[in-house]
């Protein structure tokens, strides 16, 4: 039997790959959230603050990103927000000003996404900010897979991290007053300057309080998250 020609076996590829296409299933590329670039100037590095008081309250601007990255990534999921008083530690979560990204280091999807976002929040902007996104936002740390980056040492990048967990089923993003508040220009147009906690509503209680009652410790801020 003679064997087929150059452009019988390329038609025959084709029809073969067009029959694969129809029945498995379609991959939808990446898409990051939306850049925005309202000011020429941007947000100062966010500088650490840490958790003072323990108040549950949903701050607007983490909640305004979670939605932001659940919309970009459908796929991935939502662990929280908010953290108990009574679980020892200091963590933003306690104030409402960090969310847990649910993804996973097992799943390569979910590698992708966190990929995808952090090249975005850590990328350079037009004019060469660094860190823009992530700065718009008032993003003040991230840890993911026994690494944190530190927008107050960013020039350090990426720095091991040996908290108690090694976060490899979440991302957590702890945030600034400024970004939890969504008073930042990815939300309000205009850059923020840097802000402090508002009034605590009546039920907060301070860290030296919870500790003098046995509900918590103070071990610094790299113990929990």
């Amino acid at each position: 039997m003679p064997l087929r020609s150059p452009a019988r076996r390329a038609r025959t590829a084709l029809l073969l790959a067009l029959a694969l296409a129809a029945v498995l299933p379609a991959t939808s590329a990446l898409a990051a959230p939306e850049t925005r670039t309202p000011t020429a100037a941007v947000e100062s590095f966010a500088p650490y603050q840490g958790q003072t008081v323990c108040e549950q309250v949903l701050r607007d601007g983490v909640v305004r990103f979670r939605d932001l990255v659940l919309a970009a990534y459908p796929e991935t999921g939502d662990s929280g927000m908010l953290r108990s008083c009574g679980v020892g530690g200091v963590s933003e979560h306690k104030e409402g000003r960090a969310w847990d990204w649910r993804v996973n280091t097992q799943n390569p999807d979910d590698v992708l996404a966190v990929d995808d976002l952090l090249s975005w929040l850590l990328a350079p902007d037009a004019l060469g900010n660094p860190a823009a996104m992530a700065r718009r936002l008032g993003v003040m740390y991230v840890i993911w897979d026994s690494q944190v980056w530190k927008s107050y040492q960013a020039a350090k990048g990426w720095q091991p991290y040996s908290g108690a967990s090694p976060h490899t089923d979440h991302v957590h993003f702890s945030f600034g007053w400024a970004g939890a508040l969504g008073a930042t220009s990815y939300w309000s147009g205009s850059v923020a300057p840097v802000m402090t906690r508002p009034e605590p509503v009546a039920a907060a209680r301070s860290l030296v309080e919870l500790r003098r009652l046995g509900k918590s410790s103070l071990p610094g801020p790299w113990r929990r998250h």
